[in-house]
C-alpha cells in the first residue's frame, strides 16, 4: 500500500531553500474569514482559545499532515531556525510542493473511496499511480471526480477501478449497490444504504427514488478486462426496477439528489443491438455523463460540500458536518457559514485541493497548540484547541522509520533491491495492527505487544551504521545525546529536567551501553507523544 509513498521516501529530501521559492497555494482572506466565524462561536460560548501551537508542534503537525511523517532532524532544525515572521505559510506551501505529497495523499483518497484494503487486488498498483500523478500535477476535483465516474481507454484508464472494484462480484444487485454507495458517499457525502429498501427512517429527505434513481446513472455499467488491466464499458439501454414495501413495482427514473429528472431520448427501434464484447466506453447516451455533467460543477452544493467536509476533518480531527457521509438538512454543520465560504471558494477557484487545504491549515484555528489548561477540554466541534489524532497505521509506520534512521540505512543499501519489499512488508503489519474503522482512539494490549517485541521494532532499534543507536552509542556528551534523540523522535529539544533524566539513565551500571541506548530510543517511540498529531 506504501510503494510509491516509500519511492520518494528513498529519493533526495527536497531542500529547506526551496521554502522560499514555493508557489502560494492559499488565501489570506479567505483563512482570516474561517477564523472569524470561529472566534465568534467561541465568544459566544465564552471559551477563550488556546494560544497558537510552538514551533516544534507545528512543525511535526504540518509534516505528518502533508508527507504522513515527523520531519527528519535536518528539517525540524531548519525550520526551527528560520526568522521569518511568516514561516508557518511558507512551510505549508512548501510541503505542499513537496515530492512526499502525492505519494502521501494518494493513500489518503484511496482511504476515503476504497477502505484501506492492503491490496484490493487487478488495478489497484496502476489506479495508486494515477491518483499520485493526478495530485503532483493538482488535478483539479472535479476533473478528477469525472475521470473516475468515466474513465476512457488510454491515461484515465486505471481510475476504472474506482467503479471497477465493485464490479467483481457475480451478484448483479451487489454491484449496483457498491457503486451507488461509493458514488454517494465520495462525491457527495451521503450514505443511501438505508432508503434502499424503503424510505430512510432517519433523514426525511432521502426516499427510495433517490437510492434508486442515483443507482440508475450507473445500472448500464460493465466490468471487461482489456490487456489484463480493469475496464469499464457500458450498455446502450438498461432499467432498474425496484419495489417498495407494499410490494409495488416501480421503474426509477434517472433522478439526482435534488430531485432533477433526466428524460432519456428515444431510441431507433430498428437500431441493432451490440454484443458484450462490442460494448463503447461510453455509450451514446451514457447516464454516467449525464450525471458528471449536471453533479460535478460549481453550482452543485452536494458536490462542493463532500469534499470540503471531508478535507476539514482530515485536517482539523472533526467534520463541520459529523458524520462526514451524512450531510443533509436534519443534520446542521457545526460552522454554517464558514462552510459556506470554504465550499464557494473551493469551486470558485477551480476545485483547487492544495489551495483548500492550505486555507484550512493557514487558519488561526489549525495553528491553536494541543494542550487544554484546564481538566475538561471542550467540545471537539468548537476548535477552541487543537483536536488530538491517533497517527494513522501508515504516518506510524513511517514515522517510526524515520525517527530511528531506518530509511537512512535503506537509503545507503538502495541498490539491494529486496530492502524495498522488505520495508513495505514491515509497514502491512502496522496496518493489520492498528487499523481502526471508527474514528476514537482506543489502545489495546495487541498494540503494545507488538511495539514491544515485534521483529520489525527490535530491527529499527539495533545500531546498524546509519541509523539512530549507532549514532547515539557514539555520542559521549549526556546533553547531545539528549537533544538528538529527542529531536529526532519527538521533533523538539528536552526540557531540562528530560535532559537530566536521560543523563541519569545512561549512567545505570551493569547494563551494556547498547542497551541504554535502545531502551531511551524506545520509551520515547511508545510515548504518548509519539503516537499523536498533536
Amino acid at each position: 500500500m506504501m510503494r510509491w509513498f516509500l519511492t520518494c521516501m528513498l529519493g533526495v529530501v527536497i531542500p529547506t531553500s526551496a521554502l522560499a521559492q514555493a508557489k502560494p497555494f492559499g488565501d489570506a482572506k479567505v483563512s482570516a474569514a474561517v477564523d472569524a466565524e470561529i472566534n465568534a462561536a467561541l465568544g459566544a460560548a465564552k471559551l477563550r482559545p488556546v494560544g497558537p501551537a510552538s514551533d516544534a508542534e507545528f512543525g511535526r503537525r504540518a509534516y505528518l499532515d502533508l508527507l504522513g511523517r515527523i520531519p527528519t532532524t535536518d528539517e525540524a532544525k531548519a525550520y526551527f531556525e528560520d526568522k521569518n515572521a511568516d514561516k508557518e505559510r511558507r512551510l505549508v506551501e512548501h510541503l505542499l510542493a513537496h515530492a512526499e505529497m502525492p505519494a502521501y495523499w494518494c493513500d489518503v483518497l484511496h482511504g476515503w473511496m476504497n477502505g484501506k484494503s492492503p491490496d484490493p487486488g487487478l488495478g489497484f498498483k496502476e489506479f495508486r499511480e494515477y491518483l499520485r500523478a493526478s495530485l503532483a500535477e493538482n488535478k483539479p476535483w472535479n476533473k478528477l471526480a469525472r475521470e473516475l465516474l468515466l474513465p476512457i481507454d488510454g491515461p484515465t484508464q486505471p481510475a476504472a477501478f474506482f467503479l471497477g472494484v465493485r464490479l467483481r462480484t457475480s451478484d448483479k444487485e451487489e454491484r449496483l449497490d457498491g457503486m451507488t454507495v461509493a458514488v454517494a458517499r465520495t462525491f457527495f457525502g451521503v450514505r443511501m444504504e438505508c432508503a434502499k429498501c424503503h424510505d430512510h427512517p432517519y433523514v426525511d429527505e432521502w426516499k427510495q427514488h433517490h437510492y434508486y434513481g442515483l443507482a440508475s446513472f450507473l445500472t448500464r455499467t460493465e466490468l471487461s478486462i482489456v490487456n489484463a488491466k480493469p475496464t469499464l464499458r457500458e450498455r446502450d439501454a438498461g432499467e432498474v426496477v425496484f419495489q417498495n414495501r407494499k410490494r409495488e413495482s416501480f421503474k426509477a427514473e434517472l433522478r439526482f439528489l435534488d430531485d432533477k429528472i433526466f428524460a432519456e431520448p428515444k431510441r431507433d427501434k430498428k437500431q441493432t443491438k451490440k454484443e458484450k464484447t462490442e460494448l463503447p466506453t461510453i455509450a451514446d447516451f451514457s447516464p454516467r455523463k449525464t450525471l458528471a455533467d449536471y453533479a460535478f460543477v460549481p453550482g452543485n452544493p452536494y458536490f462542493k460540500r463532500a469534499v470540503v467536509n471531508r478535507l476539514w476533518k482530515e485536517l482539523m480531527g472533526v467534520g463541520l458536518v459529523e458524520p462526514v457521509d451524512q450531510i443533509h438538512s436534519g443534520n446542521a454543520p457545526s460552522h454554517p457559514k464558514m462552510f459556506e465560504l470554504l465550499s464557494e471558494d473551493f469551486a470558485a477557484h477551480g476545485f483547487d485541493l492544495k489551495r483548500l487545504i492550505a486555507n484550512i491549515m493557514q487558519t488561526e484555528a489549525y495553528r491553536r497548540g494541543s494542550i487544554w489548561p484546564d481538566k475538561e477540554r471542550p467540545m471537539e466541534k468548537q476548535y477552541a484547541v487543537f483536536n488530538l489524532r491517533p497517527l494513522t497505521p501508515e504516518q506510524l509506520a513511517v514515522s517510526l522509520a524515520t525517527a530511528t534512521g531506518y530509511t537512512e540505512v535503506v537509503k545507503a543499501q538502495k541498490k539491494k533491491g529486496e530492502l524495498r519489499a522488505e520495508l513495505e512488508k514491515d509497514y502491512k503489519l502496522f496496518i493489520e495492527h492498528y487499523e481502526d474503522e471508527n474514528d476514537r482512539f482506543a489502545a489495546t494490549t495487541g498494540q503494545a505487544l507488538f511495539m514491544t517485541f515485534n521483529k520489525t521494532t527490535q530491527k529499527y532499534l539495533q545500531p546498524v551504521a546509519g541509523n539512530l543507536s549507532a549514532r547515539l552509542i557514539k555520542t559521549n556528551d549526556a546533553e547531545s545525546f539528549g537533544q538528538e534523540v529527542y529531536l529526532s523522535v519527538l521533533s523538539r529539544l528536552p526540557t531540562r529536567t528530560e535532559a537530566d533524566a536521560v543523563s541519569k539513565y545512561l549512567q545505570t551500571t551493569g547494563v551494556p551501553r547498547d542497551q541504554l541506548v535502545r531502551d531511551v530510543v524506545w520509551a520515547l517511540l511508545n510515548s504518548t507523544e509519539f503516537r499523536f498529531v498533536h
